[in-house]
């Protein structure tokens, strides 16, 4: 297995991860809590790590997704139940509304730079 990416997001993005990990939904077959879109791609979290002080987060896990209609690649989609363990999400078929996914390629976000706002007065 190769090394997963890392994508630095802003701190705004970051603090809405959480609400959008998905993890329970995809197990229990019921349509994901949403996506992250970094530099044309779409991401669902599917998990994260805590900072180790009991204060927040270090970093999300993700799946690229693209639409099922939209796929032309050579992982065999495989549904939750079919799904090996041990294989992560990779090729896993997600819902997300009427819109039907599969999961491709692992990242992890983690926060960036974060960009000074000045003040106006």
């Amino acid at each position: 297995m190769s090394e997963r990416s890392i994508i630095l997001v802003s701190l705004d993005t970051f603090n809405r991860m959480p609400a959008l990990n998905s993890c329970q939904h995809i197990c229990e077959g019921r349509s994901i809590a949403g996506t992250i879109h970094r530099f044309n791609k779409e991401y669902v979290i599917t998990g994260g790590a805590g900072n180790g002080r009991g204060t927040g987060w270090s970093e999300f896990t993700a799946y690229q997704v693209v639409d099922t209609a939209n796929y032309t690649g050579k992982i065999k989609p495989r549904s939750y139940g079919s799904h090996g363990w041990g294989q992560g999400y990779t090729g896993m078929l997600i819902r997300f509304g009427k819109r039907s996914l599969i999961c491709l390629d692992p990242v992890t976000f983690k926060v960036g730079h974060q960009v000074e706002q000045l003040a106006l007065f």
